[in-house]
């Protein structure tokens, strides 16, 4: 994150004020909390926004409504010149009335109203960066709502010009990117979503360009109970039936012939979910560190992909690191890990630099892995940087887990207090399956209780229908439809795998259900590795004969048996996952 502009576009002079999302206040660099004492973060924010001189006599009923007390807005401003210093000089005002000067200040409000209003490209990409969230969140006063409500206003223009802009320009990616964090912040705004898919087609990704068709028309029918207008309905008839086009090879559908690990960017099977949407909206914010968490065959690798595709739509730098493929050597200590770390991002980077080249032992791994990702990852570039980490959990049960995690906390702590420097640039999405509180004894030394967390759920029942829809299944009866959403549940690996079963030998769902659970069945290799890893614990294995009995579960074999793609639900009233694994189990356990 960068220094904000000042109210009058010079340099910042140490003071900067944070108004969208949370109040922060900082001089100098660091965080001034002392301001939020007797209301002062509020009356602070209350006078920047009015942009004029008020009445003392206006502050005291706005913030003291029913008294108008003097003596504590008194108190107030006495605690608020105190923890301001060298700055109390800019809260004043004529007689009778307050103001606070903000020349030289970076105060992100303002610097979003000014960029806002012009028409260049980079200024309008400032701007929408730095509406990170909305403004005052969490005040609901009338006077921040309002505020609020008009600068998101200025947020949909701004994103709708920009994205004009950037497709006029020639860059499709940009320009999509900022329809998709358009149609986030204004779901109803019909022709965002019609300029997106216009752009998705000229990127020549028709088959995305039909997925926010689907997801704008059941965001209608769900909340509203519309329909698209007639003027949308033909886009996707166009769109579908792909008039006058010639043939896209990208746009077949694919996959089919290949399910496991993540979907295709290409394929025309992905259905997008709920964690899409919040990964994207994170990665729009600069978030320090993105949790993406599900239990095992949820999609949670196929949301990375995505998101990584957003990120780099968004100008970021991706690097992608699997802690699945380490091999056992690699994990042999603290040093050979970050060792391994640095060389497998030294590979995706120009010139392939050498992390031996410079490693110290004096200095300790982590600090030899911080200094690389410093020098060569990070660099003298302003580029943002997400390092996507996938499999973390993978570490857990290592000694140097707590130190390796606790490196990685130490990067999100400089990413907020140093958001100048090369760190505040940095995200890091790690993607697991197991709770780190099983294995990890202090979460407050670790990235696992910080950040935003995506939850990485299993199909809805509409989500499945689409599902069925993009393959070309169809059902003769509600009744079979119905038995294939029990037969599958929520799995997205088992639904994708028994629908291309069905497709290659021409079953109906009956027979589907036949063959499902067999040792040679289209689902043998997935529901066996289950088993044999269930099998090897004695205690999982009679949770689940309770399970299987109608039982509960306890909460630690629920943790367990949730994160590995056994259980849904809660421990009280545990589910298993779907039909064929319930039925699997009852013949093994």
């Amino acid at each position: 994150m960068s220094h904000i502009p000042s109210a009058d576009g010079t340099e910042p002079r140490g003071l900067e004020i944070r108004l969208f999302g949370l109040f922060e206040l900082s001089i100098d660099g660091m965080a001034i909390p002392a301001i939020s004492r007797r209301d002062g973060d509020r009356i602070l924010a209350f006078l920047i926004l009015q942009e004029r001189p008020v009445s003392k006599a206006t502050v005291a009923d706005t913030f003291w409504p029913g008294t108008g007390s003097q003596e504590s807005l008194r108190q107030s401003l006495t605690s608020m010149r105190r923890a301001l210093g060298d700055h109390a000089w800019r809260l004043g005002g004529q007689a009778g009335a307050l103001s606070f000067d903000t020349t030289g200040a970076g105060v992100d409000v303002i610097a979003f109203d000014n960029l806002a209003r012009s028409d260049r490209l980079e200024d309008l990409l400032s701007a929408a960066a730095l509406h990170r969230a909305p403004l005052l969140d969490e005040r609901h006063e009338e006077w921040a709502r309002k505020a609020r409500s008009d600068r998101k206003r200025v947020l949909t223009d701004l994103l709708h010009r920009a994205s004009h802009l950037a497709r006029d320009c020639g860059d499709l990616p940009r320009s999509c990117a900022l329809l998709h964090r358009l149609t986030r912040a204004k779901p109803t705004m019909e022709h965002a979503w019609s300029d997106l898919m216009a752009v998705l087609m000229a990127s020549g990704e028709r088959a995305v360009a039909l997925e926010q068709y689907a997801a704008f028309s059941t965001y209608l029918k769900s909340r509203h109970g519309l329909a698209p207008s007639p003027e949308m309905e033909a886009m996707h008839t166009r769109l579908r039936t792909d008039e006058g086009r010639p043939s896209d090879p990208a746009s077949a559908p694919v996959g089919r012939s290949g399910v496991g690990g993540a979907v295709p960017l290409s394929s025309t099977l992905y259905v997008q979910r709920a964690a899409d949407v919040s990964l994207a909206a994170a990665l729009d914010r600069g978030e320090s560190i993105i949790r993406i968490q599900g239990p095992r065959q949820t999609g949670k690798s196929s949301v990375l992909a995505r998101g990584l595709q957003h990120a780099r739509a968004l100008g970021n730098t991706t690097y992608v690191l699997e802690f699945e493929r380490l091999a056992a050597e690699d994990l042999a200590s603290m040093k050979t890990l970050c060792l391994r770390v640095a060389s497998i991002l030294a590979a995706q980077l120009d010139g392939d630099p050498d992390p031996g080249a410079d490693w110290s032992d004096a200095m300790g791994p982590g600090v030899n892995l911080e200094r690389f990702v410093l020098r060569h990852v990070l660099g003298e570039k302003p580029t943002p940087v997400v390092i996507a980490m996938d499999d973390v959990d993978r570490l857990f049960t290592y000694p140097f887990a707590s130190d390796f995690f606790a490196l990685l906390r130490a990067w999100h702590g400089r990413h907020a207090f140093e958001p100048d420097r090369p760190l505040g640039r940095l995200t890091m999405a790690l993607v697991f399956a197991t709770d780190a509180h099983l294995y990890l004894r202090n979460l407050n030394h670790s990235p696992f209780n910080v950040g935003a967390r995506i939850a990485v759920e299993d199909l809805s029942a509409e989500e499945l229908d689409e599902l069925v829809r993009r393959y070309g299944a169809t059902f003769g009866s509600r009744a079979e439809r119905a038995q294939f959403h029990v037969l599958v549940g929520g799995h997205a690996y088992f639904a994708c795998k028994a629908l291309q079963a069905m497709e290659e030998n021409g079953w109906s769902v009956a027979e589907l259900g036949a063959h499902a659970g067999r040792e040679d069945g289209p689902l043998a290799d997935s529901l066996g590795a289950l088993w044999r890893l269930l099998g090897s614990d004695a205690d999982l294995v009679a949770e689940v004969k309770a399970v299987l009995a109608g039982g509960r579960c306890s909460d630690a074999a629920f943790d367990r048996l949730r994160s590995g793609g056994i259980l849904a639900g809660e421990p009280e009233r545990p589910l298993f996952r779907s039909g064929v694994l319930k039925t699997y189990l009852a013949a093994h356990a």
